[in-house]
């Protein structure tokens, strides 16, 4: 369930291009190489002639081959499969945010897990349909592991009942008339905007907290990078009283905490200083700053080790005045 940051420079751009992608194989031992898998990222829809499609798949998927060297960081994060357990396990994974689970659906087959598995995914069409054949071939050889798909958006060349089970996206209204109970350990990766709907609802289901382990991917934009936008943006919730002082060491300048800010990522980025991050989520690392002074409180638990002297942008808030290393 982990994944690994990546910085690549990219021939005709000046600055690197960070990017974290979830390892979407099981560990071997030893540890002969990593696998993740990419998805290349087109133009949006209604995009202008001529939009470019997205610099880094494009880059990891034309540009990179057999012996290029790569800058990667080690593995990380805290989204991972409780090895140690016996109960049955619900895999929930839509578009991109399969590849972790497929990471831990192959670990439960290699270690020739009995535990009951149930895997629902969701894709827009067959099109787009991710590791459609190694989980059809899976459903039909291990009768322990269970698949359900969901198509957002099928065309007429889908074929329900072959391809897809349900139209739509994934809901735990539909996850429940699979399931006959809730004891079940819930993991639950996809776009942001999926996950607070499908953990409430499981919540709301009578699922424990406990029992519910959740990832997101595709981080928030980054903001306007003016003071205006500090003073001005609208009140998001923040746990750290407004009025702590932020300075950055490198150019003097001071800014004030005023609580519109969910992280000192998005205060940084809406002062115009450069910085570089990755998952947005205290997961990667790469935003990692050292603190000159003062200290941090986070939003939720870092998924690396941060020293006393440093601290994750991504999902820092001052506790006290704070100088920062940028």
């Amino acid at each position: 369930g982990q994944f690994l940051t990546f910085e690549f420079t990219i021939p005709g751009t000046s600055e690197a291009i960070v990017r974290s992608y979830s390892l979407s194989e099981t560990p071997t031992n030893p540890q002969n190489f990593y696998r993740v898998t990419v998805k290349k990222i087109s133009p949006p829809n209604g995009a202008a002639k001529g939009t470019p499609p997205g610099r880094s798949s494009t880059f990891f998927l034309e540009q990179l081959g057999e012996g290029s060297i790569i800058d990667a960081m080690e593995p990380a994060g805290t989204f991972c499969l409780d090895q140690g357990s016996e109960r049955p396990v619900v895999l929930i994974g839509s578009g991109s945010g399969i590849t972790p689970l497929i990471g831990m659906l192959n670990w439960l087959l290699a270690t020739k897990s009995q535990r009951e598995v149930w895997f629902f995914q969701g894709a827009r069409n067959r099109r787009e349909h991710a590791f459609y054949d190694h989980l059809k071939q899976i459903s039909r050889v291990c009768p322990n592991v269970h698949l359900v798909v969901f198509y957002s958006q099928p065309t007429a060349a889908c074929r329900k009942g072959a391809d897809y089970d349900f139209a739509g996206r994934i809901t735990v209204d539909g996850i429940k008339s699979f399931l006959k109970a809730r004891d079940y350990e819930f993991y639950v990766c996809g776009p942001a905007e999926m996950i607070p709907a499908v953990t409430s609802d499981l919540s709301a289901w009578g699922v424990p907290d406990t029992n519910i382990f959740s990832e997101s991917f595709g981080g928030a934009a980054p903001l306007p990078a003016s003071q205006e936008a500090v003073d001005q943006r609208p009140a998001q919730r923040s746990t750290a009283a407004a009025g702590m002082r932020v300075q950055f060491a490198r150019t003097g300048r001071k800014v004030t905490w005023n609580g519109r800010q969910n992280s000192l990522l998005e205060l940084v980025e809406a002062c115009g200083v450069p910085v570089k991050y990755g998952c947005r989520a205290g997961q990667c690392g790469t935003c990692k700053t050292r603190l000159q002074s003062g200290t941090v409180e986070y939003r939720s638990k870092p998924g690396i080790n941060v020293e006393p002297d440093s601290c994750l942008l991504c999902i820092a808030q001052p506790k006290t005045d704070v100088v920062l290393d940028l």
